[in-house]
């Protein structure tokens, strides 16, 4: 009998993906969780960035290291690349919505 292989939670992750206005996967990215609210990263900051590849939404999952999932998150870009609105949904319930 095969033996079951277990998967391991995702730990110190940022996984991000960015979609084009048909909802078409345009780019993944795989970050530290620390590595992803300390540095800076194009897809995350860079409205031109975006705007070149016409990104218009990303979403995110975000795991500390101890692999607890502390927010999922999707933000919504104009054809310019900028911020339209957000929306975050953190481990504690709590639900922050942003709009440009």
């Amino acid at each position: 009998m095969p033996k079951k292989t277990r998967r391991s939670k995702p730990r110190d992750l940022a996984h991000l993906v960015a979609y084009d206005a048909k909802d078409r996967v345009v780019e993944e990215l795989k970050l530290g969780f620390l590595a992803y609210y300390e540095e800076l990263h194009p897809l995350v900051d860079d409205d031109d960035y975006r705007r070149k590849r016409r990104i218009r939404r990303m979403t995110g999952t975000l795991y500390d290291s101890s692999g607890t999932l502390t927010q999922k998150f999707e933000v919504r870009y104009s054809a310019k690349g900028a911020d339209l609105n957000s929306i975050a949904h953190h481990a504690d319930g709590t639900v922050i919505e942003d709009h440009a």
